[in-house]
């Protein structure tokens, strides 16, 4: 997620919930700080007085004179004075969170042993030689240099063990106040406080037992029981102390665990760390881990409505108005806008507004020239956020004017990595800093927004496109009622004139015919050869025409009659056809192969008109030959079956193959071979209507094959 805003250190800057106030921290820091300062000297004192390095007329003599008094007062002043002004980005984070703010106190956080430890170590430096020069100056005490080691020995055993217990609860409240602050590593590691509770500390216990056992008789007393009580009593002060502290670092965790916070509605607000080590920045973590999966959660349920309102509300209008109402629950500013890119004009058209419903002219425009937040998100392909719109020159004066705004949110409509226009939402009332959240949310918004208003736009061109393809259908329809019914009236006309046609022509020819047979019956006396031939000849193209009507009235009845489809038998139908046709010529040597033996769909009478022509041109085409040999057969090409009837016959030339399935076209003369030159044409049509093709190979007094296909139908040759 690109955003042009500084990732701050506090997580919810609105929603921010401190654990403890300004004044409160103040109170308890300075207190901590002035016991750090305070019990050492009373201790060590106590104790060098009890181990008798100093008797008691000494004690009273350094406390009475102004030196040891000066010093020890004079340090816990400079502690009060330093470690408050120390603080004060802590202080000012308290008062007034924010990002800058936020980042100087972890960094105050962070420092903070640093300095506590250089001016408290040096403060026990120098606290041994204080008490030494006061009780050679004020008393009679002159110092060994073995004194001058056991007590700076006792110094720093004393203040080490008073000073630990200090720091690690000052660290404490730290973590109790600055939880709100996200930090990725501890301050002050575990393995750091086992080690200085679990080890160093017994371990100058044990050298404190020295010290005593350096100033007594070396024997177990009472007086030596007491004496370690009293130590063992300060250890498990110390370790419950440190207990305190884990416990307190554990605490969140626990508190999730045992169900205190609840998860189910993915609200992180209750895990606050309460410690610096890793078990804060483990808290931390799970914090940032729910709120982000709250985020997510947040975006879930916004899909959800955005999905339901595109599938529930047919049209962009709707989805887009939910898009806003969405934005602004989400968000929680003052005013949300959705901009959309005019390509036409390569403008940004702020299509729809808080308050307003859709409108596709728009209710402003920004140029792309014009500077502008949206024009900025659009052209980078971005999330921007602006907390104070004086000092952004990207922010459009017009819109800061028209719309007062005074923080702004935007982020791009992107679908497959183009933009479609912006999601913006603005704060019209106050400056505000938008979170890491809010940043999240709106680009997860605009995400899913940019992929309804995608898909709303392709529902809409689909439905248009099915609008003008159902009234292209229907102009259709009723175009091909017209023609179909305008064909209709054709054929009955065309079938009215056919008939009319055969009627007035076959009167004539009958006539010819007739008066032509009178003739040869009455006049043959007065009819020498020749004319007597001419009659013949007369009668003959008579009964010729009156066959070439029949067959042009046969091939047109074929054109418009309807196909009866049913189950038929080539084989069975291809062998009566040849038997009829071998009764016709009784006296030829006719060898017929019929090799089908699988029934096709089509229909029966068409194919037989089929068979009879192409099993009868063969009959008529091998009559020159001593024995005529025909086969009909199929074989597959392509997974499509091809039928064929081959013969031995005349052939033809293949240069002439063209003319063959046309209306009167014959390959020989009528002197040689009879025939009307339809039975080819007839063929070609029922094939077609059948859906098939049809077409012919040939070599000149080698025969012939006329083959045709019958489309969806698969038979094979006959086996044997």
């Amino acid at each position: 997620m690109a955003a042009e805003t500084v990732a701050g250190s506090v997580d919810d800057g609105d929603s921010l919930t401190i654990m403890l106030d300004a004044e409160t921290f103040r109170r308890d820091f300075l207190f901590l700080i002035l016991l750090a300062w305070l019990l050492p000297p009373v201790i060590g004192l106590g104790f060098i007085l009890f181990i008798q390095v100093l008797n008691i007329q000494q004690m009273l003599g350094i406390l009475s004179t102004p030196l040891e008094p000066l010093f020890i007062f004079g340090w816990l002043f400079f502690s009060a004075w330093y470690f408050p002004r120390y603080i004060r980005p802590v202080v000012q984070w308290l008062d007034s969170p924010s990002d800058a703010s936020g980042n100087a106190a972890l960094e105050c956080m962070r420092r903070f042993p640093l300095h506590f430890w250089s001016v408290f170590l040096l403060y026990l430096t120098l606290a041994p030689g204080s008490v030494i020069l006061s009780a050679e100056l004020y008393t009679d005490y002159v110092a060994a240099p073995i004194d001058w080691f056991r007590i700076h020995l006792v110094a720093l055993i004393v203040s080490i063990l008073v000073g630990l217990p200090i720091f690690f609860r000052i660290l404490d409240l730290f973590g109790g106040t600055l939880g709100k602050i996200r930090f990725t590593r501890p301050q002050v590691t575990i393995r750091t406080k086992i080690f200085l509770i679990g080890a160093l500390v017994p371990l100058l216990i044990d050298t404190m037992l020295v010290q005593y056992y350096w100033t007594r008789t070396g024997f177990f007393t009472l007086e030596t029981f007491f004496v370690w009580l009293t130590l063992e009593v300060l250890a498990i002060a110390g370790s419950l102390i440190f207990v305190r502290s884990v416990s307190q670092s554990i605490a969140p965790l626990h508190a999730m665990i045992e169900g205190e916070i609840s998860l189910d509605s993915l609200d992180p607000s209750g895990l606050q760390p309460r410690s610096t080590d890793e078990l804060g920045v483990l808290a931390n973590g799970y914090r940032e881990l729910l709120q982000e999966l709250a985020t997510r959660n947040r975006l879930l349920s916004i899909n959800n409505q955005i999905l339901r309102t595109a599938d529930e509300v047919s049209g962009l209008p709707h989805l887009i108005d939910t898009i806003i109402d969405l934005c602004q629950q989400a968000i929680g500013d003052d005013m949300s806008f959705l901009i959309l890119h005019d390509p036409d004009r390569d403008e940004l058209v702020g299509v729809a507004q808080s308050g307003e419903h859709y409108r596709p002219e728009g209710y402003f425009r920004i140029s792309p020239d014009e500077s502008s937040l949206a024009n900025w998100a659009f052209r980078h392909q971005s999330v921007v956020a602006v907390h104070d719109v004086d000092t952004d020159a990207r922010v459009s004066p017009r819109m800061v004017k028209d719309f007062r705004v005074q923080s702004a949110l935007a982020a791009v409509l992107r679908y497959e990595n183009r933009p479609l226009g912006v999601l913006m939402t603005v704060n019209q009332h106050r400056k505000r800093s938008y979170t890491r959240r809010e940043l999240t949310l709106i680009e997860g918004l605009a995400n899913e927004a940019a992929i309804a208003i995608h898909t709303a736009r392709l529902d809409e061109q689909r439905r248009n496109a099915e609008e003008e393809l159902q009234r292209s259908r229907d102009e259709l329809e009723q175009r091909v009622e017209e023609r179909t019914m305008a064909l209709r009236i054709s054929n009955q006309e065309l079938e009215s004139f056919g008939y009319s046609v055969s009627h007035d022509l076959r009167a004539p020819l009958r006539a010819i015919d007739g008066f032509s047979q009178a003739l040869l019956e009455d006049c043959s006396d007065s009819l020498d050869e020749e004319g007597a031939r001419y009659l013949a000849r007369i009668r003959g193209n008579a009964r010729r025409m009156s066959e070439l009507i029949d067959n042009l009235l046969e091939l047109s009845r074929i054109g418009r009659t309807g196909l009866k489809p049913e189950p038929v038998d080539l084989g069975a139908l291809a062998r009566e056809v040849a038997d009829e046709l071998g009764e016709q010529v009784a006296g030829r040597k006719v060898s017929f192969h019929i090799e089908v033996d699988k029934p096709v769909n089509g229909d029966r009478q068409l194919l037989r008109v089929v068979l009879e022509n192409l099993l009868g041109n063969a009959m008529k085409y091998t009559s020159r030959k001593e024995t005529a040999e025909i086969v009909f057969g199929c074989h597959e090409e392509s997974g499509e079956c091809v039928y064929f009837v081959r013969d031995n016959g005349a052939g033809f030339d293949m240069a002439y193959a063209d003319k063959l399935f046309n209306a009167f076209q014959r390959l020989h003369r009528a002197d040689e071979y009879e025939g009307s030159g339809i039975g080819l044409a007839t063929v070609s049509r029922i094939i077609r209507r059948h859906g098939g093709r049809v077409w012919a190979e040939a070599k000149v007094d080698e025969g012939a094959t006329f083959y045709f296909t019958l489309p969806g139908v698969l038979a094979l040759p006959a086996s044997g």
